[in-house]
């Protein structure tokens, strides 16, 4: 499969001297441009003649990564009940269908990531256009941007992104792209945004980790 690294990248000036800092400078106005890298990866248990370290028990998802997702799960509304997954703007509310109604806990909690997502566009909070009906490029792009924000929070929170579960928005997600080759870009940095947004009100931003209880 494939995989693609993207960040912001400051252009040099010509006024700028050689020693020059590449890193971005909040008390500086930059002038930046989007750069992306595609990876080939591969499954480990596909690859031969590989001699890695066993993993030990419960280092890919512990106890302490479900804590951070409940955590964020405290953030908005949650109604549980009925077989559909959604946010509704007008009550500020997310609906998710009970949790034994997925496959697994990890599921739900992707699922539960999409609709915060959703949730942080709220004009209270990122103040994002929603769309107004199914299929409008609006529409198609905020499910675009809480597809790669629950991505971004599953990453965080070491819940795996297992499979794409909108498979009926990637026509109009070509559509978007095919209209902006930047729209890519854009939709990712809000995600960025989003998820950030997210992992501070959870008190889950980088450094504030150790806030959690220990595992006994």
């Amino acid at each position: 499969m494939h995989v693609i690294f993207w960040k912001f990248l400051p252009l040099r000036a010509e006024s700028d001297p050689p020693d020059f800092d590449p890193e971005p400078d909040e008390n500086r106005q930059q002038k930046v441009i989007p750069f992306a890298r595609a990876y080939t990866v591969f499954n480990v248990e596909q690859c031969e003649g590989l001699d890695l370290p066993a993993l030990a028990p419960g280092a890919v998802v512990g106890q302490e990564d479900n804590e951070m997702a409940e955590r964020i799960l405290t953030l908005p509304v949650l109604k549980h009940g009925g077989g559909r997954a959604c946010y509704v703007p007008s009550a500020d509310r997310i609906n998710l269908p009970p949790r034994t109604a997925f496959e697994n806990l990890d599921f739900y909690y992707s699922t539960a990531y999409h609709e915060i997502i959703h949730w942080t566009g709220h004009p209270a909070r990122l103040a994002r256009t929603f769309g107004k009906r199914f299929g409008d490029n609006d529409y198609a792009f905020e499910e675009l941007v809480a597809e790669i924000g629950a991505a971004f929070l599953g990453t965080a929170t070491a819940i795996p992104f297992e499979e794409m579960r909108y498979p009926e928005y990637i026509n109009s997600w070509l559509q978007i792209l095919k209209g902006d080759n930047r729209a890519i870009f854009t939709a990712a940095a809000k995600a960025q945004n989003a998820a950030d947004f997210v992992l501070d009100k959870a008190g889950l931003a980088a450094g504030e980790e150790e806030n959690l209880p220990e595992a006994a």
